[in-house]
């Protein structure tokens, strides 16, 4: 017996020493922070090397319009909104949307500040409201452009084939006016009749102070044709519902799917649930008037978790009479993880 359970000692002291042996540093990260990370640019040899330390997400982006447009102003009445995601692995994932009837192309541009062009990088097909998204590769030497205002994201079209609107990738966290984002869907509605509809949006939201009271301007580009209202809802997680904090006028609807206004005073409260992800943005139509699109508003910090590398659209309708989903955040696909790991071990315990 005393030799059983010597050796029964022994061989649970070799597994241990074995884990010890094989364990190996956990991977550093550098959390965000309130400065712009370090960059690393070409050397003169033309050579980079890599960044000693990449973040892992930001976003960039903005609202892009005429005025923007080099070396003119093209007057155009279009506009758009792009959102890129930097995953710190040399990849923007970006979502673009605006309405430029005639447009031919999204354009992601190199080397370029906001009062000149540079070396077209990507280029994608394009059409006015419809939601275009994929990834741009880069390389390190990029990486020192992108955060020094040095790329933008343009729109040309048959009328204006050297670009038609126009935006500077830009730092969201820190950007005046680029505080909060979100994508709206059908998906996000908590009405199973809207299960048929392929609407869909971006939205930039930023504010601050003037003459002592809080504001914020809203911008949203959507691909609804029969829009009746819009409104800020909160406070409500996702897939639950909550009243009209702030309701946007009808003069601020207009019918090419662009919506911008300037609420001129906002509660503390409502600061508080959006920086929680607590309130979210509802467009209304004729065939919908409980909501047809919605989405949550997500500050940029919400997207510098290590597992996101850009939107999560949830499903809060499905099938008539399907339970609607409880929130799933990158934290629940963790806890999942560990779960089946520990279930692994308790079953080779056993």
């Amino acid at each position: 017996m005393k030799t059983t359970i010597i050796l029964f000692t022994l061989l649970l002291a070799s597994v241990a020493l074995a884990q010890v042996a094989n364990t190996t540093a956990p991977e550093s990260t550098v959390p965000p922070s309130s400065s712009a990370p370090s960059t690393v640019a070409p050397s003169s040899n033309g050579t980079t090397s890599s960044p000693s330390a990449a973040p892992l997400k930001w976003i960039f982006g903005g609202v892009m319009t005429s005025s923007n447009v080099m070396p003119s102003d093209t007057k155009s009445t279009a506009s758009g909104i792009v959102l890129a995601f930097y995953d710190g692995s040399l990849t923007l994932k970006y979502y673009v949307m605006h309405n430029v009837q005639d447009a031919v192309e999204v354009r992601f541009v190199n080397g370029a500040s906001a009062n000149t062009t540079g070396t077209v990088m990507y280029k994608s097909p394009t059409q006015s409201r419809v939601m275009l998204t994929g990834e741009w590769k880069i390389g390190y030497g990029d990486i020192g452009n992108l955060f020094n205002k040095m790329q933008y994201v343009d729109v040309t079209s048959k009328s204006f084939p050297n670009g038609e609107i126009r935006v500077t990738l830009d730092l969201s966290p820190y950007v005046y006016g680029m505080q909060y984002v979100g994508m709206l869907d059908f998906m996000q509605t908590t009405k199973q009749g809207v299960a048929s509809s392929i609407g869909n949006g971006l939205m930039v939201l930023g504010g601050g102070y003037n003459i002592h009271k809080e504001y914020m301007v809203a911008t949203i580009i959507h691909n609804l044709n029969d829009t009746t209202g819009a409104s800020i809802n909160g406070p409500a997680d996702y897939c639950a519902s909550a009243s009209a904090a702030q309701t946007f006028p009808a003069s601020a609807i207009s019918s090419n799917g662009f919506i911008l206004y300037q609420f001129s005073t906002m509660k503390a409260d409502d600061w508080a649930g959006m920086d929680k992800s607590l309130y979210y943005v509802q467009l209304t139509t004729k065939n919908y008037p409980d909501g047809e699109i919605r989405g949550q508003i997500q500050p940029p910090s919400y997207y510098t978790g290590s597992a996101l590398t850009g939107f999560e659209s949830k499903a809060c309708i499905q099938s008539t009479n399907t339970p609607v989903p409880t929130r799933s955040t990158s934290a629940g696909h963790i806890m999942g993880i560990s779960a089946a790991l520990l279930g692994a071990v308790l079953s080779f315990a056993l």
